[in-house]
């Protein structure tokens, strides 16, 4: 689900998944800052979460 891409110069997250605070982290989300543990249940949180995000700005966006 989530995908696994490194920015070139970046090295990789580093400390616990930013959604359970548990796990170690192990790649990031996409290109962003949100670093992920390889739980998938993680990745399906963050992602409800970036969609909810988008959906906000874009109804936002229709408001202006």
């Amino acid at each position: 689900m989530s995908e696994t891409i490194q920015t070139k110069g970046w090295p990789g997250p580093k400390g616990k998944c930013d959604i359970c605070h548990t796990k170690k982290a192990t790649h990031w989300f996409g290109d962003t800052s949100v670093a992920l543990c390889s739980d998938e249940s993680c990745s399906r949180i963050n992602r409800a979460r970036w969609d909810a995000m988008i959906e906000e700005m874009e109804d936002d966006e229709d408001r202006r």
